[in-house]
């Protein structure tokens, strides 16, 4: 089983662009690129949870701690999950700076405040 939900947290001070540098020759306005250094978590759902941890060490390198809190077996039970999340963490979610929009990048919140509340959430989640 290698889908779920994860965590994700950027090491430093330095911010650094969100996507693969293979992504990052596409954009065509990094000012308006969010970028990110400790301050910032991502919560996050991924069918290949290796995989997604492994572009995140491309983008971040080794200064990077990546966590996989609730494994699923059902795709579409992940993303109905994910959606509850999105609505929970809403407060702490960044908005884009290209268009506003929430993106699932987050501050002001902890690391370990965001995986104790994504545990609580998936007990009532299953019940």
């Amino acid at each position: 089983m290698n889908i779920g939900i994860y965590i994700v947290k950027p090491q430093g001070r330095h911010l650094r662009i969100i996507y693969e540098p293979k992504d990052q020759a596409k954009i065509k306005n990094k000012e308006k690129t969010l970028m990110v250094n400790e301050d910032f978590i991502k919560v996050g759902k991924a069918t290949n949870l290796n995989s997604r941890n492994k572009s995140y060490k491309i983008i971040f390198g080794d200064n990077v701690i990546f966590d996989k809190v609730v494994l699923f077996e059902d795709v579409v039970v992940m993303r109905r999950f994910e959606d509850i999340l999105k609505e929970n963490f809403k407060p702490f979610r960044v908005p884009s700076p290209n268009n506003g929009a929430l993106l699932e990048w987050m501050k002001n919140i902890t690391f370990d405040k965001a995986k104790s509340d994504i545990i609580k959430i998936y007990k009532n989640f299953i019940l």
